[in-house]
């Protein structure tokens, strides 16, 4: 097995992603969300996983992000475009390459098997306005990411998150399902989680011990 086989393995693990809503309905209140990971936490996998660089260019008028990773003394690289964002075009351009550069080495794949949520708003979609995401007592949504695991955690289903989201309140006991999931992911993921729950000692050993981590 190649060293790039044994990168991508890391690159490929599920990491805490959070929430959004991708659009409302024009037809009904409601709203459809998805999950998704921000360029920082790319980075993080990266810097976890890997040497690696990116540079950007133009290309039939498209701005492109070209990802390189240094392994097996060789030069692996993948390029990919992006759209722009409603809130700073530019940025937001490049950001989204990035992560679809990032994605064809496996980072963040494991969004696409995720399924969508769809939750209340307080209006149907309009040309004029903006809907809010509502609860179950019509009260705004505020954090989306933790009304969703807290609906899932209600319901007794299985988190769509399967590593712990490093919220404020989220200092709750690792269950084994997290264990296992945190097992698989990167180190600097793996101190998150040590950082944010509380566990049994055994599970904290169990972390320590596969990522070399200090007590």
């Amino acid at each position: 097995m190649t060293e790039l086989n044994e990168i991508q393995k890391k690159l490929k693990a599920k990491i805490p992603f959070k929430w959004r809503v991708q659009s409302f309905s024009k037809y009904k209140a409601q709203a459809t969300c998805v999950s998704y990971i921000d360029s920082r936490d790319v980075q993080d996998v990266l810097d976890a996983s890997c040497n690696w660089s990116d540079r950007y260019y133009s290309e039939a008028g498209l701005l492109f992000c070209e990802i390189t990773i240094y392994a097996d003394g060789k030069e692996y690289k993948r390029a990919d475009t992006g759209s722009e964002s409603n809130v700073d075009k530019q940025k937001g351009h490049s950001s989204d390459a990035f992560k679809r550069a990032a994605v064809k080495f496996g980072v963040g794949r494991f969004l696409y098997s995720q399924g969508m949520q769809r939750l209340d708003a307080d209006a149907v979609k309009t040309s004029s306005n903006y809907p809010n995401v509502i609860d179950d007592k019509g009260n705004k949504i505020w954090d989306l990411t933790k009304h969703i695991n807290l609906k899932a955690n209600k319901a007794n289903l299985p988190k769509e998150n399967n590593i712990p989201n490093n919220l404020e309140d989220a200092k709750k006991w690792l269950t084994e399902a997290q264990l296992n999931a945190t097992l698989k992911a990167t180190e600097v993921q793996a101190q998150k989680v040590l950082n944010t729950f509380k566990m049994k000692k055994e599970y904290k050993e169990k972390i320590i011990s596969k990522f070399n981590l200090n007590k």
